[in-house]
């Protein structure tokens, strides 16, 4: 598996990454994206 990150802003995150099947029960590949976004402040 691997994945990187971009940092659109200081609240918001973009992430990709990609893995490889272990076994013949998973996907031979998969690719993944994602989004952490900072909506709020806690102190």
């Amino acid at each position: 598996m691997f994945g990187a990150t971009y940092n659109v802003s200081k609240r918001l995150v973009l992430d990709i990454a990609m893995a490889e099947g272990l076994n013949k029960a998973t996907p031979d590949w998969q690719l993944m994206f994602g989004l952490t976004a900072l909506i709020g402040q806690l102190w």
